[in-house]
C-alpha cells in the first residue's frame, strides 16, 4: 500500500499512456483499412486506364461526329413530342375585352350549361348553380380586366368536364371545384391546374365518366385520387314485405274530479304484407299469381357516388430548344 502511494504519480502516467497507446491503435486500424481500400480502387483504375491503352481506345473525330448527331436527334426529338403537346393540348379560349361584357357571356355561358344538364336530365346539386364561379357570377362588382384570360381558361375546362358528364350519361353532377381558384401551380415546362369532381352514376357510366377524362383529345387530364361510395339499396319488393299498419289502442278513462275523459293512445306495428296466400286469394278471390324472377330482386340497381381528383396538365408555349438557346 505504501508502495503504490508513493508511486501513484508513476501508475497515473502509465494508465494515461496505456490507453493513449490503444486509441493510436485503433486509430491506426481505421487508417489502415482505409487505405487498403483506396490502393483497391486506383488498382481498378490503374486495370482500366491499362486496358484502354491496349486496346488503343480514344475519342476520335468519327466518334465526337456521332455523338453529336445523336445529340441533336435526340434534342429535336424532345421538340417534337413537347411540339405536340402544345399544339393538342394547349387550351383553346376567347377571352372578351371588357370586364362587363365578360360578366355577361359568364353569366349566359352558366346558363347554358344549366339548361343544356335540365334537357339531358342530368341532375345538378344545388350548391353547383353557378358551376365554381359564385363569387364571380354573384357579385355585383366586375371583375379585374387582368383575371379575364383566368376566368374564361377555367371555364373551359369546367364546360368539357360537363361535356365528358353528358356524354357519359352520368345521372347527377354533385359537384365541381378549382381549389387553386384562378391561379395555377407552374412547373418546368407545364402548368397543373386541379380540379375536383363529384358524380352520381351507376358503376359501368361512372367508370366510363373516369376514362373519358383521361382520354380526351384535347385536355390533358390525370387522375389522381378517386373515392367511389356505392351503398346498397333495398328492393320495392323487401321494403313491400312490411308495411305499417295503426292501431289505436283501448281509450283510457282519467278520472278528473269525477268526470271521465278518454284520451286515444296511437300504436304502430309492423306486419307482412304477403301472409298465407290461399287464404288471401280466398278473400279477395283473386288468383295466385307467383313472383318473376326479376321481381324477387333484394337489392336494387347500384347508384355510386364518384369523388374524383384530376391534374389538368398544360405545356408551355416556350420549347426546350428555345430555351436552351436563351441561357447560352
Amino acid at each position: 500500500m505504501d508502495t503504490i502511494k508513493k508511486n501513484w504519480g508513476f501508475i497515473v502516467i502509465s494508465l494515461v499512456c496505456f490507453v493513449l497507446v490503444a486509441l493510436m491503435l485503433i486509430k491506426c486500424k481505421g487508417t489502415s483499412e482505409k487505405l487498403n481500400t483506396s490502393k483497391s480502387e486506383y488498382e481498378k483504375k490503374l486495370n482500366y486506364l491499362d486496358g484502354v491503352g491496349k486496346k488503343q481506345l480514344k475519342l476520335t473525330d468519327e466518334n465526337a461526329k456521332i455523338a453529336q448527331i445523336n445529340s441533336d436527334k435526340t434534342t429535336k426529338s424532345i421538340d417534337k413530342v413537347h411540339k405536340d403537346l402544345m399544339d393538342n393540348y394547349v387550351i383553346k379560349y376567347e377571352a372578351p375585352k371588357d370586364p362587363t361584357s365578360a360578366l355577361r357571356e359568364l353569366r349566359e355561358a352558366i346558363q347554358h350549361l344549366q339548361t343544356t344538364l335540365e334537357e339531358k336530365e342530368i341532375g345538378v346539386d344545388g350548391k353547383l348553380q353557378y358551376f365554381s364561379f359564385d363569387s364571380i357570377a354573384k357579385s355585383s362588382s366586375l371583375p379585374p380586366k387582368a383575371d379575364l384570360p383566368p376566368i374564361f381558361r377555367q371555364l373551359a375546362i369546367v364546360k368539357e368536364i360537363v361535356k365528358v358528364a353528358i356524354d357519359s350519361k352520368v345521372l347527377a353532377i354533385n359537384d365541381i371545384s378549382r381549389p387553386l381558384g384562378l391561379k395555377v401551380q407552374e412547373e418546368a415546362d407545364y402548368t397543373i391546374t386541379p380540379v375536383e369532381v363529384t358524380v352520381t352514376a351507376t358503376p359501368e357510366n361512372g367508370q366510363q365518366f373516369v376514362n373519358a377524362m383521361s382520354n380526351q383529345e384535347n385536355f390533358l387530364f390525370v387522375l389522381r385520387t378517386i373515392e367511389i361510395k356505392a351503398p346498397d339499396v333495398t328492393s320495392d319488393l323487401v321494403k313491400s314485405l312490411f308495411v305499417k299498419d295503426d292501431m289505436l289502442d283501448a281509450d283510457l278513462a282519467v278520472e278528473d274530479g269525477g268526470q271521465g275523459t278518454k284520451t286515444g293512445m296511437k300504436r304502430t306495428a309492423f306486419k307482412p304484407k304477403y301472409g298465407d296466400k290461399q287464404a288471401d286469394a280466398k278473400n279477395d278471390g283473386l288468383v295466385d299469381v307467383p313472383l318473376k324472377r326479376q321481381e324477387m330482386i333484394v337489392f336494387e340497381k347500384k347508384y355510386s357516388s364518384w369523388k374524383l381528383r384530376f391534374d389538368l396538365l398544360e405545356p408551355k408555349y416556350e420549347l426546350p430548344g428555345e430555351k436552351k438557346a436563351e441561357e447560352e
